[in-house]
């Protein structure tokens, strides 16, 4: 198909793009597009909803509510008092999708101790189906969120710098720590049983 090594390079960063899996994670270029094509961004959209905490085992499908930068920091406050963990993933993220279970996990055994784990979906607004069948599959029963602006709007105001990527808020509302690339996930565990358990 291809003639010589420069058409080779040519073509491998035309469909490349920004966005590319790594063992370390999802990189971003926040001048750029996600790699499905953006068919509506709203930069300004705010949520006119409250999410609940948690959804029910015997539903059907999960709910995922549409949120910007401002309204997600709305949903925060509206619930400081809480340590809250917030996983920015995508469904076409790959190390997102092998890490998501350990989140699951995570959930199960810190819920009764107050944490608050959130799903935040940087997948297009308008696949928002595939995020509730992923979501339904691995039986995430926590608040799920998917963003409700532009890719680099998104990152800009979330303070996400690659995919997956982990924010630990404290109960006054300030962030604790982010947790990225191939962070250790025992060294998140340690620190949650210290906090919520005093362990």
């Amino acid at each position: 198909m291809f003639r010589n090594h420069r058409a080779r390079i040519f073509w491998f960063l035309l469909m490349g793009g920004v966005i590319f899996a790594s063992s370390s994670g999802c990189k971003f270029n926040s001048d750029q597009s996600s790699p499905k094509a953006e068919s509506n961004q709203n930069d300004s959209a705010s949520p006119t909803f409250k999410p609940d905490d948690r959804r029910t085992s015997g539903e059907d499908r999960p709910t995922v509510f549409e949120l910007d930068g401002p309204g997600f920091e709305n949903w925060r406050v509206e619930r400081q008092g809480s340590w809250i963990l917030v996983d920015f993933w995508a469904t076409w993220c790959a190390p997102c999708v092998e890490k998501f279970p350990q989140v699951v996990e995570l959930e199960q055994k810190f819920r009764e101790k107050g944490l608050i784990v959130v799903s935040f979906s940087m997948d297009e607004p308008d696949e928002v189906a595939s995020v509730q069948d992923f979501l339904l599959k691995r039986s995430a029963e926590f608040p799920a969120l998917i963003r409700a602006e532009s890719m680099g709007a998104a990152f800009e105001n979330l303070g996400i710098s690659s995919l997956p990527e982990l924010h630990l808020f404290r109960p006054d509302g300030s962030l604790e720590k982010k947790f990225s690339d191939e962070f250790e996930w025992e060294e998140l565990t340690d620190f949650l049983n210290e906090v919520l358990t005093g362990q």
